[in-house]
């Protein structure tokens, strides 16, 4: 908490596997470490506005399929969002 209105968080931990839809894009066991931040201001008592950033590492997912690996592909996620307290 920097005051009454700003905070920041922070986030960290192990990221297991990649799919999409549920359905797992690669056969291989994927563990990578994870790590995020973000920052959030509380616009009155039952409202704030929430900005996050996310890093689930880099993969080569391309080799499962035959695809030599031209580039490994890196997982990042930016989230803005509207936090209603209760």
């Amino acid at each position: 908490t920097l005051n009454e209105e700003w905070n920041l968080s922070a986030a960290n931990g192990e990221f297991s596997g990649i799919s999409l839809n549920g359905a797992p894009i690669t056969d291989k066991s994927i563990n990578h470490l994870m790590y995020g931040a973000g920052i959030q201001f509380e616009l009155n008592r039952d409202f704030a506005l929430r900005a996050q950033y996310e890093n689930f590492g880099t993969y080569d997912i391309y080799s499962d399929y035959g695809i030599p690996p031209v580039s490994e592909v890196t997982i990042s996620l930016v989230t803005v969002g509207l936090v209603l307290n209760f």
